[in-house]
């Protein structure tokens, strides 16, 4: 197929509401078929924050997060975009780097900055001179040198079975030993499991392997 490009600006319309172009080749007295294009407002209402990517990292700060978020406008070049961090009263802003942008969405990326001990951070996010519509996020914030668990697997069991389960624990920084470990009931505090196993996984997580007694109260381990 012959194609061809062709590249126009739109005039500026006070309006908002679908526009109809038709394109005119005078030298051969043609024209293209009808060409539709919608003029939207520019946002008076907050931006919404789609996606927040990863959602949860590390207090030492450093990660790339990426961000999506819908009505914040189309966002030229020069524009200013930033991002303040708040966790527990402390705040730290952080200026944002464009990765694309149109009429329906725009993709932001931001370093986190550091804190010094862990929580659920309230990340907002605007557009410098327009303070007011600023969107609202939230990122995890791990302390790394507190255990963290990551998942149990089965989470139930029937009672009165011997139920075995794997634990899966990151920052565990202890020896990797059965006999260091012990399960109790968390309501009434004695011993109703054994551990059975404990080994690294590749995520650098520690998988704790045990049997869990015959019980019906939620278990610590």
């Amino acid at each position: 197929k012959n194609l061809t490009t062709i590249t126009f600006s739109t005039p500026t319309s006070p309006m908002v509401g679908v526009a109809v172009f038709s394109i005119g080749l005078s030298s051969t007295a043609t024209t293209t078929p009808v060409v539709k294009f919608e003029i939207v407002a520019i946002p008076s209402t907050r931006a919404s924050v789609l996606q927040i990517t990863p959602s949860k990292g590390s207090t030492s700060g450093g990660d790339t997060i990426f961000v999506v978020l819908s009505n914040i406008k189309v966002v030229g070049t020069g524009d200013v975009i930033l991002a303040n961090v708040s966790l527990g009263g402390v705040w730290r802003t952080q200026y944002c780097s464009l990765i694309s942008t149109s009429i329906m969405e725009t993709t932001l990326s931001l370093v986190t900055p550091k804190f010094f001990f862990g929580g659920l951070s309230t990340v907002e996010i605007w557009q410098l001179g327009r303070e007011s519509l600023s969107a609202y996020a939230s990122y995890q914030y791990i302390d790394m040198s507190i255990p963290q668990l990551e998942y149990v697997y089965p989470s139930l069991g029937i009672a009165g079975q011997v139920i075995a389960v794997e634990v899966s624990v990151s920052s565990f920084r202890i020896p990797v030993d059965p006999l260091f470990y012990s399960v109790k009931s968390e309501s009434i505090g004695e011993r109703n499991g054994t551990v059975v196993a404990v080994r690294g996984s590749r995520d650098g997580s520690t998988l704790v392997s045990l049997n869990i007694f015959s019980l019906t109260q939620s278990l610590e381990a």
